[in-house]
């Protein structure tokens, strides 16, 4: 006769503990307190994590391609390009998000995320000036817009 090995039982990463099932079911958790729990879970997910070095390599070169069409704008009239600043914007967008949820920023996590918020402010600022300073902003040809 064989002896059969205690089954193992395997459990889901995100699934919810029995004693915090417990308090939910008791009521002791407000919604709030539910909600911050599966922020918390989505924010520390192992996949956002492992995208996150792949996402800065991107942004990158991203923000060398975008430097590039400002300079070439900058060039032809002196003026703001247009595209380029969305693109910017996109990109500080992109960069605050990317380090405000890296884990391996721990302890340094503001040295990285002030530079990219300062950026989104001022990328921000320059839209705002185009758009409410120097009246409706018309698009009429691909270098005006470029």
């Amino acid at each position: 006769m064989t002896t059969r090995a205690p089954r193992k039982s395997f459990r889901r990463q995100d699934a919810v503990d029995p004693s915090e099932l417990e308090l939910i079911l008791d009521n002791e958790m407000t919604q709030r307190d539910i909600e911050t729990k599966v922020i918390n879970r989505c924010i520390n997910n192992e996949a956002i994590q492992r995208r996150i070095p792949l996402i800065n390599q991107i942004m990158l070169y991203f923000g060398i391609a975008i430097g590039l069409l400002m300079f070439a704008r900058g060039l032809i009239d002196g003026a703001l390009s247009m595209i380029g600043l969305w693109l910017r914007l996109i990109y500080f967008i992109t960069l605050s998000f990317s380090y405000g949820f890296d884990d391996r920023l721990s302890a340094d996590r503001w040295s990285f995320l002030t530079p990219a918020l300062s950026g989104l402010l001022l990328t921000l600022a320059q839209l705002a000036g185009m758009f409410i300073t120097n009246g409706p902003f018309t698009c009429d040809s691909f270098v005006t817009c470029l």
